[in-house]
């Protein structure tokens, strides 16, 4: 967000990989390709980690495509 707030014409895509246990905790955030700011893929794989997603019954690795933009 504070990237996007700084750049207002600030565009970028990410894939971000989560790895969820079985109960839908984050174990593990990491980013692949990345255009965007290092202190931005820092904060995204920071507040990653923090995210509890529904049940899964078995650990399992998400890769998520993020396309970000200001509106």
């Amino acid at each position: 967000e504070k990237w996007l707030k700084a750049n207002p014409t600030a565009q970028g895509e990410v894939v971000l990989s989560l790895t969820v246990s079985a109960e839908g905790r984050v174990r593990r955030a990491t980013l692949g390709k990345s255009d965007i700011s290092a202190a931005s893929a820092e904060c995204l794989v920071r507040t990653s980690k923090s995210l509890v997603l529904s049940p899964l019954g078995a650990e399992a690795t998400l890769e998520v495509p993020l396309v970000l933009h200001h509106r």
